[in-house]
């Protein structure tokens, strides 16, 4: 089947933000995870985080690494692949990191391909997860949620940002988004 010209825009458009940092301001926005944990969870000392679902370009991971902390990122797509698609995803994180100029740690030892449903872990192994944008992929929440518990140490967290489709930026377009939204795309009614 071929490319529809709208794929190879948006994949020129992702290209773009991945050069001109927009996608790497954008995750920095996601700062407001820490404001809504800085009363619950202790980041003076590195902590142990599970990125549960971290994805090909692996933003959170690559944040929550270069904060200092132990992190674990657990997706189905964090197997070795040496297609097309794999150096380009390669090059899209060589271009994320760039724009912390360079000052990332950049080993893959702590990715684990792995599916959500049954965690590759032992019980009580980590202080924190997180989660962004993943949630609304998942077909049994509830036995993620019970892994969750599972894995999580006693008076650990959880924290999940879940990105509705039916919101403005629902296709996890990242041009599309505001965090806050200030204003809506050109076709969208607020009602």
């Amino acid at each position: 089947m071929a490319r529809q010209p709208r794929d190879v825009t948006e994949h020129a458009r992702f290209l773009l933000d991945l050069t001109r940092g927009r996608r790497a301001a954008h995750e920095r926005q996601l700062a407001w995870r820490r404001r809504d944990l800085d009363s619950q969870v202790d980041f003076s000392r590195p902590i142990a985080i599970l990125d549960l679902a971290n994805g090909r370009l692996r933003p959170q991971y690559t944040l929550l690494k270069r904060a200092g902390h132990r992190v674990v990122g657990v997706d189905l797509v964090n197997r070795p692949a040496h297609d097309l698609t794999a150096v380009a995803y390669r090059v899209a994180r060589w271009l994320y990191a760039r724009s912390f100029n360079g000052d990332v740690a950049s080993s893959d030892d702590t990715l684990v391909c792995g599916n959500v449903t049954a965690l590759p872990f032992r019980e009580a192994s980590f202080d924190l997860v997180t989660s962004v944008a993943a949630f609304e992929h998942f077909l049994d929440v509830p036995r993620v949620i019970d892994e969750l518990h599972r894995v999580v140490r006693p008076g650990g967290l959880v924290w999940a940002c879940i990105h509705l489709f039916s919101s403005p930026s629902g296709g996890h377009n990242v041009t599309l988004t505001e965090v806050p939204l200030r204003t809506l795309p050109r076709g969208i009614d607020a009602r």
